[in-house]
């Protein structure tokens, strides 16, 4: 559920004002010093960024609290919407291009790889340092039917920019690819012992009092049938081909998970044929993986595996001062009719946003 608050007049330049957006539950001091800080963005956008009559946008403030046990992770920022050349400021059918600043919030540029039942974060891939900061771009994400939240999306050209108080002041560490084999390991080792509980609950192993009579009857019925040499050779036939219940079941859980032991025989033989400096670096693997078949690095779409760091803010521990932001921005290169992406992405001027979080 969201509440919309009335609409401010802002009498200190002339970007439209739109309603804002909370989300959750955010106490008033809390809310006051985001809306501060969100004042300060936009000034500084209108008044030493985007200046001059080309970037005229509506904007809004965007709230949002989310639960997480017994923490609230706050997270908080603003949305432009920038109209076309020649449009009305109020006409946002199809905005030329969109941008947001959002603090604390990483889910722009993350998403989720599940290999054998484990969820891993996932980063798109940096294309570099611009404006001093790590960059990124998006594939379009077309919107059938776009949303007042959602008409960023289905642009032909995402750019984002990671903004933190330094290079080494990053919101996650990378995953390496140690840690990475060492935790698919552990994975597949669980789902094994899930193959063979289910494997010994369908097999069951009688005595061997039980498995004893069951051959006994089985000889008795050849004699019954057969003598002499013929008897013989039958029972010797019999016996060799006879396997008893334990036999049975490892047959069984050998076969189910060879595919498993033939996995962790790979990832074993890179643990210890790989340098210390190959398994260091980062993980990187295809953004659809479910399951171990190397490492993807240079292909199209894969995705590095990352670990979040702690970034959720109780109440009432300051949580007005961002951590980080993620400014994105969308547009469509392509459309000549207009060029205001393009000179939005090369009048962006991060500093004075790291600044902030130095403060």
């Amino acid at each position: 559920m969201f509440v919309r608050y009335r609409k401010l007049v802002l009498s200190y330049h002339p970007w439209q004002k739109e309603d804002d957006r909370l989300t959750g539950s955010i106490s008033r001091i809390q809310l006051t010093g985001f809306k501060t800080i969100n004042t300060s963005l936009i000034n500084y956008l209108h008044d030493s960024c985007l200046t001059g009559e080309a970037f005229r946008p509506t904007w809004r403030g965007d709230f949002k609290a989310e639960k997480s046990g017994t923490s609230i992770h706050l997270r908080f920022g603003i949305r432009c919407r920038f109209p076309a050349t020649g449009a009305a400021s109020d006409d946002m059918a199809r905005p030329a291009a969109t941008m947001s600043i959002i603090a604390n919030d990483l889910s722009a540029l993350t998403g989720q790889v599940s290999v054998y039942g484990k969820d891993y974060t996932s980063l798109i891939p940096s294309k570099g340092v611009r404006n001093d900061c790590p960059y990124f771009e998006l594939a379009s994400r077309p919107v059938a039917h776009p949303t007042e939240d959602t008409r960023g999306d289905g642009f032909a050209h995402s750019g984002l920019w990671l903004i933190t108080a330094g290079p080494d002041d990053l919101p996650y560490t990378l995953l390496s690819r140690r840690d990475y084999l060492e935790q698919v390991k552990a994975s597949l080792g669980v789902n094994k012992e899930t193959i063979i509980k289910g494997i010994k609950a369908k097999d069951q192993v009688r005595s061997q009092d039980d498995q004893n009579a069951e051959k006994e009857k089985a000889i008795n019925a050849l004699r019954s049938t057969y003598t002499g040499s013929e008897l013989e050779m039958r029972k010797r036939r019999y016996l060799e081909q006879f396997k008893s219940d334990e036999d049975i079941l490892k047959e069984d859980i050998d076969n189910q998970t060879a595919g498993i032991d033939s996995t962790v025989s790979f990832i074993d033989g890179m643990l210890h044929r790989l340098s210390p400096a190959t398994l260091a670096a980062p993980a990187v693997v295809p953004a659809k993986a479910t399951e171990f078949e190397g490492f993807a690095d240079g292909e199209e779409g894969a995705v590095q595996l990352i670990q979040p760091k702690a970034i959720f803010i109780e109440q009432g521990s300051g949580p007005e001062k961002p951590r980080f932001f993620v400014l994105s921005l969308n547009y469509d290169p392509t459309d000549h009719s207009t060029d205001l992406g393009q000179q939005i992405a090369k009048r962006l001027d991060t500093r004075f946003i790291k600044k902030m979080l130095k403060n």
